[in-house]
C-alpha cells in the first residue's frame, strides 16, 4: 500500500506499506539515478551487486545508478520503507562538488551500502524523512521541501561514510569477485563459457552462486546492466546505433526489444522525453 508518492523528472519518492509482503513482488532490478533507502520495519536482507546486508530498523542503504540489488522480505512481518530516487541534478547548486555524493561513488559495487543509522547521538534524520512525506495541502512545494530534507539527511549520512573510510575490508567472495569481473568487461563479449574458464567453476556452478547472492542469472544480470548503461548515452545525446555497439549489444534487433521491454518505450521515445524535460 502506498502511503505518500510524489515524482517528476529529477526525483520520484515513495513511502510504502506492506502488511503481508510478496516476496514474488520484489525482483532483482537496477535505477538510473541514484537511491536512498530508509527500512523502517520488517524482516529480511537486502542483496546488492552480490553482497547481502542484513535489515534492522532505522537502516538505510544507498545504491548508486545501475547498482543492482534484491529484497529479500519475510512475509509473515509487515514491511514499511521510503524510498528516494534523484537526480544528481537536484542538487547540484548546492553541492557542486558532489561532496555528499561520495557514500554513493567513493567505493566498490556492492560494499558499504548500509548504514546503521541508530548509531547516531539523535534522531533529526529520522524526523527528515518523516516529515518529507507527511500530508501537506502545499503540493507546488514539495520539491523545496525535497531538497531541504534530503540535504540535511545526506549531511548525516555523510559523517557516517568519512567515520568507516579506514575501516572494512572487501569482501572477496566468488560472487563478488564474479560480480566484479562482469562489470569490469561488461561492454566485452561475455559468456558462461568463458566465465566458467576465468573461475574454474562449471557453468551450473557459477549460475547458482550467482542466483543466490544477487537473486538474477548471469545473462538477465549482464542485460540489465547494458540496458542501463545505454540509457544513459542515449539520454546524453549519443546516437542510439552507436550507443547500442559501444554497450555490447552486437543486434539492434535484439537491443531494440529488450529496451522497450525493459524501459516500456522505444529508445527515440526515451530520447526525446528526457529532452523535452531539460
Amino acid at each position: 500500500m502506498e502511503l505518500f508518492s510524489a515524482a517528476d523528472s529529477l526525483f520520484n519518492v515513495h513511502h510504502s506499506l506492506d502488511e503481508r509482503p510478496d516476496p514474488h513482488d520484489f525482483s532483482m532490478h537496477a535505477h538510473d539515478r541514484p537511491e536512498l533507502y530508509y527500512f523502517i520495519r520488517g524482516k529480511g536482507s537486502y542483496r546488492v551487486e552480490g553482497t547481502e546486508y542484513s535489515l534492522h530498523e532505522n537502516d538505510i542503504l544507498l545504491m548508486r545508478e545501475a547498482e543492482t540489488h534484491k529484497l529479500v522480505i519475510d512475509p509473515a512481518e509487515p514491511y514499511e520503507r521510503i524510498a528516494i530516487h534523484f537526480r544528481k541534478e537536484l542538487l547540484l547548486f548546492a553541492d557542486p562538488e558532489e561532496q555528499l555524493l561520495a557514500p554513493f561513488y567513493n567505493r566498490p559495487l556492492g560494499e558499504q551500502n548500509q548504514y546503521h543509522m541508530d548509531t547516531l547521538p539523535d534522531r533529526f534524520w529520522q524526523e527528515c524523512f518523516f516529515k518529507l512525506v507527511a500530508p501537506t495541502q502545499d503540493a507546488g512545494g514539495f520539491k523545496t521541501r525535497l531538497i531541504t530534507y534530503l540535504l540535511s539527511i545526506l549531511q548525516e549520512i555523510s559523517g557516517l561514510y568519512r567515520s568507516s573510510i579506514a575501516g572494512g575490508e572487501a569482501r572477496e567472495t566468488t560472487a563478488v569477485q564474479l560480480v566484479s569481473y562482469i562489470n569490469l568487461h561488461l561492454f566485452e563479449p561475455l559468456s558462461l563459457d568463458l566465465l566458467s574458464r576465468q573461475f574454474y567453476l562449471s557453468k551450473s556452478q557459477l549460475n547458482r552462486i550467482f542466483h543466490q547472492a544477487t537473486g538474477s542469472t548471469i545473462a538477465r544480470y549482464i542485460e540489465i546492466k547494458r540496458l542501463l548503461c545505454a540509457r544513459q548515452k542515449i539520454r546524453s545525446g549519443m546516437p542510439i546505433g552507436e550507443s547500442c555497439r559501444q554497450t555490447g549489444f552486437n543486434d539492434y534487433s535484439n537491443f531494440y526489444r529488450a529496451y522497450k521491454k525493459q524501459f516500456a518505450c522505444a529508445p527515440l521515445q526515451d530520447k526525446n522525453t528526457d529532452q523535452h524535460h531539460r
